[in-house]
């Protein structure tokens, strides 16, 4: 099944360099690559009950590393 993606970036401003997805398909995180050279990382958090079914923002955001392998962690 195919998922529409979420991205929150400004194509001009950040492009997603990784996306990584959680074997349970609960988490996605986009390491994305700025202009300047440096790198951030974003997660999502898939959400399912009674109210509402998609993916919510998570908390890891504003971040800033100097390469895939440290935004990695």
């Amino acid at each position: 099944m195919s998922e529409p993606w979420v991205n929150f970036s400004d194509a001009d401003e950040e492009v997603d360099h990784i996306i990584l997805l959680r074997p349970d398909r609960k988490e996605r995180i986009h390491i994305y690559r700025r202009p300047n050279g440096t790198f951030g990382r974003r997660n999502f958090m898939w959400v399912a009950d009674e109210y509402y079914q998609g993916w919510t923002v998570g908390a890891d955001w504003g971040h800033v590393y100097d390469s895939t392998k440290t935004a990695l962690g």
